[in-house]
């Protein structure tokens, strides 16, 4: 009687177990998917930068995807019970924060004062392209390790 008792517990706890990792992963690929769609709308957006008027609607559309990224990557850092997983999560996370914060510091440069010089934009423009790829290299990390093999 003991030994079915442990059985059916046994099962039911891989089970479970189961259904969480199936879970985490199908979240992890909507957010990895997400991550990467950041990244590819930074690299779109760049050129527009330089006009003051699709620069704004530019950063309306990044703010927006950048915080639908971060609550997802928030809530599989802490969701994983893997920690191949949990790390994967996590540089997702940063990259996200390191781009947040260069798009950031990117419109206060243009926004000014004083006006930026061709060097600025140019550097900046650069620092957001590389901030991009280090995303868009994170999410596909993430991406792989969600995948079921």
């Amino acid at each position: 009687m003991a030994v079915g008792v442990a059985l059916i517990a046994g099962l039911y706890f891989l089970f479970a177990r189961n259904r969480q990792r199936t879970q985490w992963s199908s979240n992890a690929q909507v957010v990895a998917a997400d991550a990467a769609a950041l990244a590819t709308a930074v690299e779109r957006g760049i050129p527009l930068l330089r006009n003051p008027t699709t620069a704004a609607q530019v950063w309306v559309d990044l703010n927006s995807r950048a915080a639908r990224a971060r609550s997802g990557l928030s809530n599989l850092a802490s969701a994983s019970k893997e920690p191949r997983a949990t790390a994967a999560a996590t540089r997702a996370n940063q990259a996200l924060d390191s781009l947040v914060a260069t798009i950031d510091t990117d419109r206060g440069l243009r926004l000014g004062p004083p006006p930026p010089t061709d060097e600025q934009l140019a550097y900046s423009e650069a620092l957001l392209s590389q901030r991009a790829v280090e995303l868009g290299r994170a999410a596909h990390d993430l991406e792989s390790v969600a995948t079921p093999a």
